[in-house]
């Protein structure tokens, strides 16, 4: 996951000014581990709420794709309950899940068989 460099700019803009205080006690060690957390848990949160995530994570569209399907079934004789659809639409996200938790160990182990040379040579 790509983290916005604003966000990361912000985290040091404000890691660093606190290193320069003399009311707050962190050492420049201190602020390095800080960040790393820091960006961990506001990134995926900065990515959600400005709508950043790839097509297939989004939940917007596979919920308005439910939700055509399921208008459309219902015009034409088989309603789906919301019930349901709530299932579908979670059965839809955790097997978008699965594909990432398996293809991005696959990609890698193939990307490293396909590896001629180090990186940067």
């Amino acid at each position: 996951m790509k983290t916005d460099t604003r966000v990361v700019a912000a985290i040091d803009k404000a890691l660093n000014s606190a290193v320069a205080s003399s009311h707050i006690n962190l050492t420049s060690t201190d602020a390095t581990a800080v960040r790393d957390r820091l960006i961990n848990e506001v990134a995926p949160t900065v990515i959600n709420l400005t709508n950043n995530e790839p097509l297939w994570q989004s939940r917007v569209l596979w919920g308005a794709l439910l939700s055509a399907i399921g208008g459309t079934a219902a015009l034409i004789g088989y309603p789906l309950s919301a019930e349901y659809q709530n299932r579908v639409l979670e059965t839809i996200m955790l097997w978008v899940m699965v594909g990432g938790l398996v293809s991005g160990p696959a990609l890698t182990w193939w990307g490293r068989l396909r590896a001629r040379k180090p990186i940067g040579t």
